[in-house]
């Protein structure tokens, strides 16, 4: 009822509102364009004395502080999740350990890795109880 009241006035005869949701929808040239946010604004903060130095290293590698926060952020984050995934494949190995007994001696597995050292192309050692 709106866009009755509306179209044709101030807005194209097309116009649509979406009453659910609170969006315009404005058809240009007879195609709705959409865009796909992928990037979020975050707040973050800092001592100035931590600001003072990132500015200092952005000015110094000509980038901006915004893109080394990026950066720091994204390397922190593969490092955190590579660490929960070892972590998560230790807890595994223990439990299957736990469960069938099978292991591989220190000494056996120093032999083993002295070997590929070398150069040799050694199978590893066999799994006991």
């Amino acid at each position: 009822m709106l866009a009755k009241s509306l179209g044709g006035k101030y807005f194209p005869k097309n116009f649509q509102l979406n009453s659910k949701r609170y969006t315009i929808v404005i058809p240009f040239r007879r195609t709705t364009m959409q865009v796909k946010q992928t990037t979020v604004p975050v707040a973050v903060k800092l001592p100035i004395e931590t600001r003072d130095r990132l500015q200092v290293v952005a000015t110094k590698k000509d980038r901006s502080a915004h893109w080394i926060m990026r950066e720091a952020i994204k390397q922190y984050l593969e490092r955190e999740e590579l660490q929960l995934s070892l972590l998560a494949d230790a807890q595994k190995a223990w439990k299957n350990y736990q469960t069938t007994g099978l292991h591989v001696t220190m000494t056996e597995a120093d032999q083993w890795l002295s070997e590929l050292e070398n150069g040799n192309n050694v199978e590893p050692p066999e799994c006991h109880v």
